[in-house]
């Protein structure tokens, strides 16, 4: 019986796959088995895979593509080591990886699952250095308990490295394998599980080459069609947080305790949904309507909570009309602007005004605004000709602004330029929601 079961979903990897599998085999510690399944490959990363003759590799094949998720718990259904490892078929093991981490789990019983950090390499396997890769600086964590790795969680969402982690089986056996309905975050879903019940721990030491791919291969690759799924996703996941019982609670969120009057399991979810409601992400804002409307039917739940916190069915009304999770302002075709002069009375009151544009329609909006008596803080362009220039003593600055911490929690961006879809994609990227932190041009222009 191996000590560990390494596990590698192949899919259409013919490039990197013998890389792979050599970092298995070329290991300083040698008691493993080397699971492989492929996932329908069209090209000939089976063929490449047969082509190693190590007695200790055993591999299935799907006739057809079933999904990673789908594919990653058929290994494991095979494995039958104490430990797995998990192994991309387009990364690399550092020599050591299995050495080190399997002398950590033998020492710390207490510990579930173990990750390390993660040297980037690129296409041809040299170091990738650009700074600005959202993966540059995600996984190098530090280490929390696991009601702290819960908030992290919550607030800010995946930053394990899944080829990186070495985990005990009988985790997969108390907690379930991972959710084959999920494409995007099967891995934070399961994270989010695992912390529910072990603690886990980051070795501080690059034991895993993780490769960056050209023009966003990586299936976790920040695309829009990824962003999409994940959006859909994310609110299955939120709904692991809703078993969080009464005694933990304040252990993961102990900022709630200044507005806990009253809790036990009942009200736990209803702490859990005002969280995500306070969120900008709409897939929050989605989890937590969710959440309080099925609470709400529940007479013995509804009773509590508005005893216990004054919480009403008119209450909960307000809330779904105050979110527009659907966007359904934003899509029609052409709101009229009188419309959205009212929705912007609404919605810029104590905020810091920024108009993005300082062309001609950025120059009429400021002229309009202005006009109106609204105070203006300044101007957003991404043009280093601009910046640093006045229009009516109006300061133009690069869009970074717009991160700074004293900007970002109440400043409100009026497009004014036809450029209007860059401008939004930008703006989302900061976290920026269309009514609630932004708005379309007001004006002709």
């Amino acid at each position: 019986m191996p000590k560990v079961s390494v596990i590698i979903p192949s899919y259409n990897h013919e490039k990197y796959i013998a890389e792979a599998i050599n970092s298995v085999l070329n290991q300083t510690f040698q008691d493993f088995e080397l699971i492989i399944v492929d996932d329908g490959s069209n090209d000939n990363s089976v063929e490449v895979i047969k082509s190693f003759t190590d007695s200790r590799i055993d591999l299935f094949c799907f006739k057809e593509n079933q999904g990673a998720s789908v594919v990653v718990n058929k290994c494991i259904d095979r494995a039958r080591g104490k430990y797995i490892a998990i192994l991309n078929s387009d990364d690399i093991f550092v020599l050591d990886k299995l050495e080190k981490q399997v002398q950590f789990l033998d020492k710390y019983s207490e510990i579930g699952a173990v990750f390390s950090y993660v040297e980037l390499i690129d296409e041809t396997g040299k170091q990738f250095k650009d700074e600005s890769h959202d993966y540059y600086k995600t996984f190098n964590q530090k280490n929390r308990t696991r009601f702290e790795w819960l908030n992290y969680f919550f607030n800010h969402g995946n930053c394990l490295c899944h080829p990186s982690v070495l985990i005990r089986k009988e985790c997969y056996n108390t907690i379930g394998y991972y959710d084959e309905r999920l494409a995007q975050l099967p891995d934070f879903d399961f994270w989010v599980r695992l912390c529910m019940k072990y603690n886990i721990y980051i070795m501080p030491e690059q034991l895993i080459k993780f490769r960056i791919r050209d023009d966003e291969k990586n299936i976790s690759a920040n695309t829009p069609q990824n962003k999409i799924r994940s959006s859909w996703e994310l609110p299955k996941i939120l709904k692991n947080f809703l078993d969080i019982n009464s005694d933990d609670i304040l252990k993961i969120f102990p900022g709630l305790r200044e507005d806990i009057d009253y809790i036990d399991d009942d009200i736990t979810p209803f702490l859990i949904a005002k969280l995500a409601l306070e969120k900008k992400d709409p897939s929050y804002k989605s989890f937590g309507l969710n959440t309080l409307y099925k609470m709400l039917g529940n007479k013995v739940i509804y009773n509590k909570l508005n005893e216990k916190y004054e919480f009403t069915y008119a209450d909960f009304l307000k809330l779904t009309v105050k979110y527009d999770l659907f966007s359904i302002t934003h899509n029609l075709s052409e709101l009229d602007l009188n419309i959205k002069k009212e929705l912007l009375k609404d919605v810029i009151k104590d905020k810091k005004i920024f108009i993005w544009g300082s062309g001609d329609g950025g120059i009429k909006t400021l002229n309009y605004l202005q006009g109106l008596g609204i105070d203006i803080n300044g101007l957003i362009d991404i043009s280093p000709n601009k910046q640093g220039k006045k229009i009516n003593d109006i300061y133009i600055y690069e869009p970074s602004i717009l991160e700074e911490d004293k900007f970002k929690r109440d400043s409100y961006v009026i497009i004014g330029s036809s450029y209007v879809q860059e401008i939004e994609s930008n703006l989302r990227c900061l976290g920026y929601r269309w009514i609630d932190d932004y708005i379309t041009p007001i004006i002709k222009f």
